[in-house]
């Protein structure tokens, strides 16, 4: 299981509790994980998971979590939502140096599906961010934009938001929607200490260009989201509908060129920035570009496999080990998604939704030090997008997943160090949205 610490592609939803028996079940699971009792955990597991799961894999769990993340200092309570006929019951778990949710996955009959830890939604309260873009602000122009707040809403669903806006007097400004990558993401899309959005925003504000960003659906409603989406979970309700709505909304803000209106998608927004764009052409909604920065184009299942072997090499598996335990955990994650939602990965070809809006202005930008996307991908959207004239890339060969530099290929862990996002990255960002020379 260690393979999935700190995975970034994990796409539960969160709601309150359901039922005392599933809860008292996980408890059980998590007190034998933490005592070494991997026997006990096996034996109230499904046939599959048996089968595919070694004791001796879970021995080594819970020591390797706490080498990463010091001592378990802090348990919140448990959640459990109810998916797919499965009831994943969830629980952040406080470390020295690090905030984990550990997933349990149960059967209707009370047996163990799936087991994983992803890293744990940062509470507003305590985002360690906002202390350090105080600090930033000290340092910045307030003068040169200004920030309100800025509402999506449509059906049933409104997500709080803030939009960025450049001084100046008379000035219609072109605009930027920025999209979350997987996961209930905030308009800052926090991680750990940093919040690239936050930083992209004002920093893009600075080169003369409007940003919104809102909290996510699925941070906003949690285990209401299917609730408010008329039913369905999949990639449109997850982001692809707000999207859209939020370019419609800011395209009427006075301050905005309506003709200048961009979608920035980061890690699972960019890949699903053409699918924006082509539903906003079905909606009306006109877009001038799409920018996807970490862009996945690879199938979804082969890429998180590939995350996870990673993961596991590092962590001292060697090559055998670390592709077993990558299959191991990518069967244990998809089961884990609502069927809907496996589906809508299966349905969506990338690469073949962006070649299918012709002579469009597209630009994706890929760092070299990103261990989740990587250069295969930006290729694949290269090969693409061949006939397209108006399609652009950026490869950054020191840039991680958020677009931070990195002396070497990124670990999970440095997510959770502060960084800064690469100015060039930022310049070659705004240079498109302004239609400028890189």
């Amino acid at each position: 299981m260690k393979r999935t610490f700190f995975l970034f592609f994990c796409l539960m939803l969160c709601t309150a509790a359901l039922a005392d028996d599933f809860t008292r079940r996980a408890q059980q699971h998590f007190d034998w994980l933490t005592t070494g009792k991997a026997d006990s955990v096996l034996l109230y597991a499904t046939p599959q998971v048996k089968a595919q799961l070694q004791a001796q894999t879970l021995r080594q769990v819970w020591a390797q979590l706490q080498a990463q993340g010091g001592k378990l200092q802090e348990t919140r309570p448990w959640k459990v939502v109810k998916t797919s006929g499965y009831h994943v019951c969830e629980r952040v778990l406080v470390f020295e140096r690090a905030r984990l949710q550990l997933n349990i996955v149960l059967t209707p009959e009370n047996l163990l599906a799936g087991l994983n830890f992803v890293p744990a939604p940062v509470e507003e309260e305590e985002t360690p961010a906002d202390s350090q873009q105080e600090e930033a602000d000290d340092d910045s122009d307030d003068s040169a934009f200004t920030e309100r707040d800025f509402a999506v809403k449509h059906g049933e669903v409104e997500l709080p938001g803030t939009v960025t806006i450049p001084t100046g007097e008379g000035e219609r400004w072109p605009a930027v929607v920025l999209v979350h990558g997987s996961g209930p993401q905030d308009r800052d899309e926090t991680l750990g200490p940093n919040a690239p959005f936050r930083e992209l925003a004002q920093a893009l504000a600075l080169r003369g260009i409007a940003v919104v960003r809102y909290d996510k659906r699925t941070k906003v409603y949690g285990g209401r989201t299917k609730e408010v989406s008329g039913g369905k979970l999949d990639l449109d309700t997850e982001a692809v509908e707000d999207a859209v709505e939020a370019a419609r909304r800011v395209a009427l803000l006075p301050e905005i060129d309506p003709t200048q209106v961009y979608v920035v998608g980061h890690s699972l927004g960019g890949t699903l920035v053409p699918r924006i764009a082509e539903k906003a052409q079905q909606k009306g909604v006109k877009l001038a570009g799409i920018v996807g920065i970490a862009a996945l184009a690879r199938p979804f299942e082969k890429a998180v496999e590939s995350q996870l072997a990673y993961i596991a090499e590092t962590q001292g598996s060697d090559r055998a080990q670390a592709q077993q335990q990558a299959a191991e955990g990518t069967q244990q994650m998809m089961a884990a998604l609502p069927a809907s939602y496996r589906q809508a990965l299966a349905d969506y070809k990338p690469t073949g939704t962006a070649a299918r809006l012709g002579a469009f202005r597209m630009l994706f930008v890929q760092g070299g030090h990103d261990y989740q996307v990587t250069e295969e991908d930006l290729n694949l959207w290269k090969k693409a997008l061949k006939q397209n004239p108006q399609a652009e890339f950026a490869f950054f060969p020191t840039l991680d997943h958020l677009l931070r530099p990195l002396p070497a290929m990124a670990q999970p862990n440095d997510y959770m160090k502060p960084g800064t996002m690469s100015p060039e990255a930022i310049d070659r960002i705004a240079a498109f949205v302004l239609d400028e020379e890189p």
